[in-house]
């Protein structure tokens, strides 16, 4: 005769042996429903819960995960798996909190290395390099196959500005494991910043042949590559390449409205199609140059955009509305991301619609910064220093307004305006005696806000002789305008400034200034310095062919 529970007992054993083989076999749905009834027969089972947290992580339900595997801990706080696995589900979230529970997890198993490796990511993302390089050595020390390692410790690198130290160390990660699509980009991309471009195009077509042809399915591979084509000037096959972007978890994830199907290039005469933008205000200045290509074929336009953008973009007599992102659309037939516009209308370098101006400054803005401006001396340069501390690359484009000292000396008879949206008053003490820069909020007498939008800014860029830029969307509106526009580029700068090259098919008045040393500015600085110097009186003509009404149009409503 059985023992009084024996039967639950054996009940709950059948239900854990059931949640293992499921998860083993892929089941993760199947697997962690084993797991819930176990536990609601046993809930004191600390395995269970840390099995259940690692079935649901498998289906992307972290935040229960995590609070199984602090269940788990709960029960048994010394259980290295539920540290090791809280410490993974945390990393993104609260990295100081994964560092901590990486630790102690190390106290009980000092030798673990995916322990190691765990701390190190934690360190990665909290901005200890060298602490990150530590670990990754650690573990390659005794494990000189492992690949993840090899990988921590090119990120590791690369986090120092040791990019030539960081590309062995990727080199090394994909002669164990040569499928990494993660590793591939960040090798592609250390050796762009290192401007060893052919070796970048060898890796580019390495990618193609060992992912790509394996695994047609690879969205990430694909949009790697096709982000690479595109710095090549290869167009037309990157932008179809980069179309993958929205099979892949980042793009994937990011809120869409879709209201209508997506154009693929269908006669468009009599159609309603909606453009919408998709990443950065850059991004959607660029890419509204291909909405008269549209309306050419016959197409009614409506543009959905970023707030700052829709005064600017009225001056497109192409659109029928623009509206701010969110706000209630008209009905349309077809829908597009700007970004998709090259490749459905298959653009190359040659056939990039690159007549500037395709933006106007509205006459009412461009009048009256043109009555500030009156009476400075001549000739009149804007100037952006630093971009947006969100952007995730911000730090290499950005540079602090004392970097520019030799610049701002060298023209000492130019009259320098701030077109830094958010500049703060303590960063006009960077400027060199003698030497006035302009804050347009207050020497003068702008609105409340620096600048009300971008189309305020284009009236303000209108007045000018030449900006001179980092990598900011103030470039792309100089650019779009048709204004003289210096661009200051890090090393590995973007893919749409292509490589080696100091111009641009985009913007034909844009000359592009580049880094010869990562994150050092002064050979760029020297040289944009000895360019201001020679900068001559044709700026003052240039400036009086911008007053031609056909230059500018007048306020539309919405």
């Amino acid at each position: 005769m059985s023992a009084p529970g024996s039967d639950a007992a054996d009940r709950v054993r059948a239900l854990l042996s059931r949640g293992r083989d499921l998860y083993r076999n892929g089941d993760h749905d199947g697997s962690a429903q084993a797991y819930r009834e176990a536990l609601a027969l046993q809930p004191d089972q600390a395995e269970a819960w840390l099995n259940l947290g690692a079935a649901l992580m498998g289906i992307n339900q972290r935040r229960e995960a995590i609070d199984c595997y602090r269940r788990a801990l709960a029960l048994k706080p010394a259980m290295v798996a539920a540290l090791l696995n809280l410490s993974t589900a945390l990393l993104d979230e609260d990295a100081g909190e994964a560092l901590r529970l990486a630790d102690l997890a190390l106290q009980r198993v000092p030798e673990d290395r995916s322990a190691w490796l765990l701390r190190g990511s934690a360190r990665l993302r909290l901005g200890d390099h060298a602490g990150a390089e530590a670990d990754a050595r650690r573990v390659l020390a005794v494990d000189p196959q492992n690949a993840a390692a090899a990988f921590h410790l090119g990120l590791a690198l690369a986090g120092q500005d040791r990019a030539s130290e960081a590309v062995e160390a990727y080199r090394a990660s994909l002669r164990i494991a040569p499928r990494q699509t993660e590793v591939w980009n960040r090798l592609i991309g250390a050796l762009r910043e290192l401007n060893r471009h052919r070796e970048a195009e060898e890796a580019y077509e390495t990618v193609h042949r060992l992912i790509i042809e394996e695994n047609p399915a690879s969205a990430e591979a694909h949009r790697f590559r096709g982000m690479a084509l595109l710095a090549l000037g290869r167009l037309k096959e990157g932008y179809a390449e980069y179309e993958w972007r929205w099979q892949t978890k980042e793009f994937a994830a990011r809120q869409r409205r879709i209201v209508a199907p997506f154009w693929r290039g269908e006669p468009i005469a009599g159609r309603r199609l909606l453009l919408q933008w998709e990443q950065g205000l850059g991004d959607s200045i660029q890419y509204l140059r291909f909405a008269p290509a549209l309306a050419a074929q016959g197409a009614a336009l409506v543009a959905e955009l970023q707030a700052p953008l829709v005064r600017l973009a009225q001056s497109m007599p192409v659109f029928e509305r623009v509206v701010a992102a969110g706000v209630d659309l008209p009905p349309v037939e077809f829908q597009l991301s700007l970004i998709s516009l090259p490749h459905r209308l298959g653009t190359t370098l040659e056939t990039i619609p690159a007549r500037t101006p395709y933006l106007f400054a509205h006459e009412t803005d461009r009048a009256r910064w043109h009555a500030r401006l009156a009476g400075l001396p001549r000739p009149l340069i804007g100037l952006v220093w630093r971009g947006s501390p969100t952007f995730v690359n911000d730090a290499r484009r950005s540079m602090r307004l004392a970097a520019l000292q030799p610049i701002l000396m060298r023209s000492a008879g130019a009259s320098w305006i701030a077109l830094q949206k958010d500049a703060a008053p303590t960063e006009f003490l960077d400027a060199p005696p003698g030497i006035r820069l302009l804050d347009p909020a207050g020497d003068l007498g702008a609105p409340p806000e620096r600048f009300a939008d971008f189309a305020d800014t284009a009236g303000l860029i209108a007045a000018l002789d030449l900006v001179i830029s980092v990598d900011t969307a103030v470039a792309h509106l100089a650019g779009a305008l048709g204004k003289p526009v210096w661009l200051m580029l890090p090393r590995g700068s973007d893919a749409r400034w292509l490589v080696e090259r100091s111009d641009s098919p985009w913007y034909p008045t844009a000359r592009l200034f580049r880094q010869t040393r990562s994150d050092d500015w002064r050979d760029l600085v020297e040289e944009v310095a000895g360019a201001v110097e020679s900068f001559g009186a044709g700026p003052a003509a240039a400036i009086e062919r911008q007053r031609d009404p056909a230059m500018f149009v007048g306020a539309r409503p919405a």
